[in-house]
Order: C-alpha cells, then sequence, then structure tokens
C-alpha cells in the first residue's frame, strides 16, 4: 500500500536526524505548503485546502472516522472550517521526496466571548507530486490536560 510505504519512510527519517537538508529546507518546504494549507482554511475555502492534499491522502480527524482521498477530506472540510488557525513547525524532516513536520496549531477563543485559545498538536506526512509537495497524511488532536 502507498500510504503504508510512505508512513514506513516517513518515520525512518524520524529515526535520523542526518535526513535534514543542509539550510534548513525541511522547515521551509513544511512552512510552504502549510502556508497554504492556512491561507485557504482561514478563508473558508474547501476546495482550495483539498488542493494542497495529494490525491490519495488520508486525515485523521480527532474522535472521527480516517478521511480517504481528495474528494474526501474536500467534503470534510465543508462541513465547517474556524477562522484564525496558525500553525506552528516545531520538527521537520526531509529525504527525497518524502518528509514530515511535526508542530502547533493554535485558534483565538470563539465568538461567543472570552475563553481558552484552541490548542493542540498536528503531524503531517508529505510527498513530492509532478514536481509540488501535498499533504499525504494529516493527524491533529488537542491538546488539554489529562483528566485523572
Amino acid at each position: 500500500m502507498k500510504i503504508q510505504s510512505l508512513l514506513t519512510t516517513s518515520l525512518a527519517a524520524l529515526a535520523s536526524a542526518s535526513l535534514t537538508q543542509a539550510g534548513g529546507s525541511a522547515e521551509r518546504t513544511a512552512e510552504k505548503v502549510l502556508a497554504e494549507y492556512t491561507r485557504a482554511y482561514n478563508a473558508g475555502d474547501s476546495a482550495a485546502l483539498a488542493q494542497v492534499y495529494s490525491e490519495d491522502a488520508v486525515m485523521l480527524p480527532p474522535n472521527g472516522e480516517i478521511v480517504r482521498g481528495r474528494a474526501q477530506i474536500e467534503a470534510f472540510w465543508k462541513k465547517g472550517m474556524g477562522k484564525g488557525l496558525k500553525l506552528e513547525v516545531a520538527d521537520a524532516k526531509l529525504d527525497g521526496t518524502v518528509a514530515y513536520a511535526a508542530g502547533i496549531y493554535s485558534f483565538p477563543p470563539g465568538p461567543k466571548g472570552p475563553g481558552p485559545t484552541d490548542r493542540g498538536k498536528f503531524m503531517v506526512g508529505l510527498k513530492k507530486v509532478s514536481g509540488s509537495w501535498k499533504i499525504a497524511a494529516d493527524i491533529w488532536n488537542e491538546a488539554r490536560p489529562a483528566e485523572h
């Protein structure tokens, strides 16, 4: 399976810091893709957001089912997006035509008044498709204190 191969390669990249290309190109690659993602998301443009993903991408939203393929990803985002998304890359590695980026996402407090900022973690697997970097795998979850 192509995605399994991509994820295996991405995990191998995690194990070897030497795979990071000189001059921070992994971070620049991830930041460019995630800037496109953020622009589309904050504009509420599900079609443009879906184009940031590869045709065979998988998305693993919190508390939901796996979403497979660009068409289903677009349908998922049509159900609603927020405003004010910010993504901060904490780590990124690149090896040829695959890469990953991990970081923190945040949203400002909601329109109902003061409240906590929605903040969490994300990880994306990236692959180069016809010369362009696309998200091939996407997972995120909220960073809430553990309840005991």
